[in-house]
């Protein structure tokens, strides 16, 4: 059956009662707090639906200040545009999600395989305080990986308030094309490329 998942995201409701909402949507001139989770649980929540074969997922609201927020200019990319973003490098229409497993138990992992035989995976740490240093293996089919691929990071500005995707910078897989090792930070998302061998 097909899914289509549409107005969906962390509930944020305002006022002093709501925590959720007064971290994210504080009263002017205060700066939002805490976005480091939602931008983790956009990047996750979208990676998961794409396993599920949800065929459309939609932020519930694209121009706020969880998306695109005001300050320090008009439309600057927020937290939920973040994530949306890392979940994005993960798959595109056509690719197809792997299974995959994780030993680390605060490090969740996703994986897609392309229509050209290249793999893209993506790491979250769901750690407030420790970086991951681990070694992602590809196992099964006759899938390797190319020499050089691409690391797509999001990491926190300070622990808990959002911080930028950075541009892809080069990144390197084992003599085989077997394995690469991956450093993601405290309650960071990276997500690494590689065209097949």
């Amino acid at each position: 059956m097909p899914i289509a998942v549409t107005e969906w995201g962390p509930n944020t409701l305002y006022g002093t009662a709501a925590i959720i909402g007064t971290t994210w949507h504080p009263a002017p001139p205060a700066m939002p707090s805490q976005t480091q989770v939602g931008g983790i649980f956009a990047a996750e929540s979208y990676a998961t639906f794409m396993e599920q074969g949800a065929l459309a997922v939609h932020w519930a609201q694209l121009h706020d200040n969880q998306y695109l927020m005001p300050d320090p200019a008009p439309d600057t990319p927020g937290f939920a545009y973040h994530g949306q973003l890392m979940a994005h490098y993960l798959a595109a229409g056509g690719d197809t999600m792997m299974p995959t497993a994780s030993t680390v138990p605060t490090l969740l992992a996703h994986a897609a395989l392309r229509p050209d035989g290249g793999l893209n995976v993506m790491l979250t740490n769901t750690s407030p305080t420790g970086a991951a240093n681990v070694t992602v293996n590809i196992t099964g089919g006759t899938t390797a990986l190319a020499c050089a691929g691409s690391r797509y990071s999001y990491g926190p500005l300070a622990m808990n308030v959002d911080g930028a995707v950075s541009p892809a910078q080069p990144i390197f897989s084992s003599a085989t094309g077997s394995s690469v090792a991956v450093g993601v930070p405290a309650y960071g998302v990276v997500v690494v490329t590689f065209p097949k061998r």
